[in-house]
């Protein structure tokens, strides 16, 4: 949304020992306090489009639909 929270969208590999608490925690460590997400969603895949590249507009458009 225009003028929303930074929010992060990713996939986990397995065994990795990350939760969402975690991730905010280190991104707010490295970056800029505007740039850190305040909320992480972990999905088991990211659409792709056709060329193999991910298609963020799909993830932004879903999140502006509620």
């Amino acid at each position: 949304k225009e003028g929303g929270a930074v929010c992060g969208v990713g996939v986990l590999r397995p065994g990795q020992g990350l939760d969402e608490a975690g991730l905010i925690a280190w991104c707010r460590a490295g970056m800029a306090v505007y740039k850190a997400p305040r909320a992480v969603e972990f999905r088991a895949a990211l659409p792709k489009s056709n060329t193999g590249k991910v298609a963020w507009r799909e993830i932004q458009e879903a999140y502006a639909a509620g």
